[in-house]
């Protein structure tokens, strides 16, 4: 398997990435952690970077590769043969993240891991309205453009069952 799992931050991306590879015992690469340099979500990696841990990540036999960043999608697509849109209502990717709440491990301080995870509730709630390569707009034009096997899930429901069948 080599899929690509797309949508919005709060959606379930990193949750439905992170059973699947437990399900079904491959690699889970996640796109925060080629983007982001270690240390919180202020400082952006290396383009070139980024280009190079994507090529060599994806050029294994079974991947899932999960995120909101449709450049790194961009390259993962070329080698997946499965693409996922998780295409949750707002309100749902709102109160996931509210459930998961800021994260104070990657952040040097509480308050900046608080302040970041309110730049983050704004910024997510932007995803239907922004047009650059982490909107709602881009994710659907990448999902529409692949020709191989895929799926739009719309709510935890789809996901829980698109699970059960791809796991029994």
């Amino acid at each position: 398997m080599k899929l690509l799992i797309l949508g919005n931050s709060g959606s379930g991306k990193s949750w439905l990435g992170k059973k699947l590879t437990q399900k079904l015992d491959c690699k889970l690469i996640e796109m925060d952690k080629l983007f982001w340099e270690p240390g919180g979500f202020n400082k952006k990696r290396d383009p070139e970077l980024v280009k190079k841990d994507i090529h060599l990540s994806t050029s294994t036999d079974s991947w899932i590769c999960e995120g909101v960043f449709g450049k790194i999608a961009d390259m993962a697509i070329e080698k997946a043969n499965m693409v996922i849109l998780l295409d949750l209502a707002w309100e749902d990717c709102k109160k996931n993240l509210m459930n998961r709440g800021p994260n104070y491990e990657d952040c040097q301080s509480p308050s900046q891991a608080d302040k970041s995870f309110e730049e983050l509730l704004n910024w997510a709630k932007e995803y239907s309205v922004r047009e650059n390569h982490t909107s709602r707009n881009y994710h659907y034009n990448l999902y529409n453009n692949f020709s191989g096997e895929k799926l739009i899930l719309k709510n935890r429901d789809d996901v829980n069952d698109f699970l059960i069948r791809i796991t029994n």
